[in-house]
């Protein structure tokens, strides 16, 4: 769903059933890359980390870490920098690749 409003504009991503809402949103006081990429790391789950990141790798996107079993050893995770310098985590408790 993308907004219009009055005083704020963004996109907001409505994840699950709208328990959890991710908002994306323009402020006219932020310019240029982001100063520090890791201060916001938003988690997406995904089915296959593995699978994501081969496609990744060969659509060139940058990997900051690569697909591995978390340190609680209950999913796992790869983490991703996107074209404006922010961080991603993708994640799946998928553990077929055990």
């Amino acid at each position: 769903m993308t907004l219009d409003l009055a005083d704020d504009t963004g996109t907001n991503l409505i994840i699950g059933y709208g328990s959890v809402l991710f908002w994306i949103g323009y402020h006219d006081q932020i310019k240029g890359k982001s100063k520090d990429p890791l201060r916001v790391m938003p988690p997406f789950e995904i089915d296959d980390v593995f699978e994501t990141e081969k496609e990744l790798k060969e659509k060139g996107v940058q990997i900051i870490a690569n697909a591995q079993l978390s340190p609680t050893k209950d999913f796992y995770y790869l983490t991703i920098q996107d074209l404006d310098d922010n961080t991603i985590n993708l994640y799946s408790f998928n553990l077929k690749n055990d």
